[in-house]
């Protein structure tokens, strides 16, 4: 997260620079009262405004709020680039607060009900555009752990001026220290888990299987980077997911953060996807879109050089808008054999200055002669109907695609417009928000009329 947000925030610094000040001056004004260190205060308070606007800084809007990832695996994400970073900023936190208050104990505890109280306004603001997740508090914490014992180990005196019962470590050391930390963090555990559990939804996550790349891995994925989005673009981190072996023609994939968006591909790089708050890379001009036909130039002009399997097989091309009032489109590429939708994607967003934003693709052109379909558009319809004996039919499409044992196989998607929820219940003169339309796909085998994907029958 801290990462995706050190580029492309212009006002980041500024923030930092004000904050810091502030903290710092506040901070350096109660040492001298104190009669603490103020060098150590100083540094303290431009530490914590670093731990604060790194975390709480808005980046965007398009986070659910309410919610909160907890990863199965505790330790996993500590070894990844991001979570190195959540270690290393709450090091000199701890740190410097030992070595203000030389109290490690309750600067301890303090430090990690700050990383607690970070995740909760992550959570419960979606202004921030910021994820709530476990393995940044585990993080976090160990950052704070290690900070510590760093002060504590520079708040001792030297070895050789230390008397045998070292008075020197008492000061730092202390009972009452721990016993003042321990009732810290039990009181903002509690209050953070009354708070939690009354804005907050945990989220269970497996991410066990994401590692760092090897380097191989790292200059494939570079190559294509630089492929896909010119020699400006820069790779700030690469993970891989491996392939699932209980899962047939599972493929593994490489996740590639860039300082400026992203780049996703799995093996062969047959599936691709990638974002970009930067330029479009080589062979995109720079000039505006209006319309559906100046959107379809530029993003061929994307996609022939980079993707030109997209292009190929007598693929159809058509442009829409992405969302009314954004001037964006989105072009996509298909592929029909005898009516039947072929694999093979390629979905590019234009934005109305002509750069490309974003990209998905698939290049996997489908089995050589189609599979065998004896089930008309009809019958699958009369039978995903059962299956939504409420819904209003909408549309039907036939696929290509792989059937669950990874052979290829064709299916209906039978679309059904769903009744509208019931209005919910306002106050006196007020105008009830409009309910969002329902819709349901249910997916039919083409050849032996299974119902693959919907709700469950409800025939007694």
């Amino acid at each position: 997260m801290i990462s995706a947000i050190l580029n492309g925030n212009p006002w980041l610094l500024p923030s930092l620079l004000c904050i810091g000040l502030l903290l710092s001056t506040a901070i350096l004004f109660l040492a001298r009262r104190r009669s603490l260190s103020q060098l150590a205060a100083f540094a303290f308070g431009w530490a914590l405004a670093g731990e604060l606007v790194l975390t709480l800084y808005p980046v965007h809007s398009t986070v659910s709020g309410g919610l909160c990832t907890v990863n199965r695996d505790a330790l996993g994400p500590l070894t990844t680039q991001q979570g190195l970073l959540n270690v290393a900023l709450f090091i000199p936190v701890a740190c410097l607060g030992t070595l203000l208050f030389r109290r490690p104990a309750v600067v301890l505890a303090a430090s990690a009900l700050l990383s607690v109280g970070t995740e909760l306004l992550q959570s419960t603001l979606p202004v921030l555009g910021r994820a709530c997740t476990s393995e940044d508090l585990i993080a976090n914490c160990l950052g704070a752990l290690l900070g510590t014992m760093m002060g504590v180990l520079l708040s001792l005196p030297p070895r050789a001026s230390r008397p045998d019962k070292a008075p020197g470590t008492s000061k730092v050391l202390s009972s009452q220290d721990f016993v003042q930390g321990g009732k810290i963090l039990a009181t903002g555990v509690a209050a953070s888990l009354l708070v939690g559990a009354l804005t907050v939804t945990p989220v269970l996550a497996e991410v066990t299987e994401l590692t760092q790349a090897t380097r191989e891995q790292r200059r494939t994925a570079e190559a294509l980077v630089r492929d896909v989005w010119g020699p400006q673009a820069r790779v700030a981190n690469v993970q891989y997911k491996a392939a699932d072996p209980t899962v047939p023609g599972s493929q593994g994939q490489t996740m590639v953060t860039l300082r400026d968006g992203s780049l996703s591909f799995t093996d062969g790089a047959r599936f691709i996807s990638g974002s970009t708050f930067g330029k479009s890379g080589p062979g995109v001009p720079a000039r505006s879109v209006r319309t559906a036909e100046q959107s379809i130039e530029q993003a061929t002009a994307f996609v022939r050089p980079r993707f030109p399997w997209a292009l190929a097989n007598g693929s159809k091309v058509t442009a829409t808008p992405t969302a009314p009032g954004t001037g964006q489109f989105t072009v996509a590429w298909r592929e029909r054999k005898q009516g039947a939708l072929m694999p093979m994607r390629m979905d590019v967003v234009v934005e109305p200055d002509g750069r490309i934003s974003a990209f998905t693709g698939r290049n996997e052109q489908g089995p050589a002669v189609l599979p065998p379909h004896r089930v008309t558009a009809q019958q699958a319809r009369a039978t995903a109907q059962d299956r939504v004996p409420q819904g209003r039919f909408t549309e039907s499409e036939l696929i290509v695609k792989k059937d669950p044992q990874g052979a290829w196989a064709m299916f209906w998607l039978i679309g059904f417009a769903l009744p509208d929820p019931p209005a919910p219940t306002v106050p006196n003169g007020t105008t009830p928000e409009p309910a969002e339309p329902q819709g349901i796909v249910i997916v039919v085998h083409a050849d032996t009329r299974k119902v693959m994907d919907g709700p469950p029958s409800e025939a007694p």
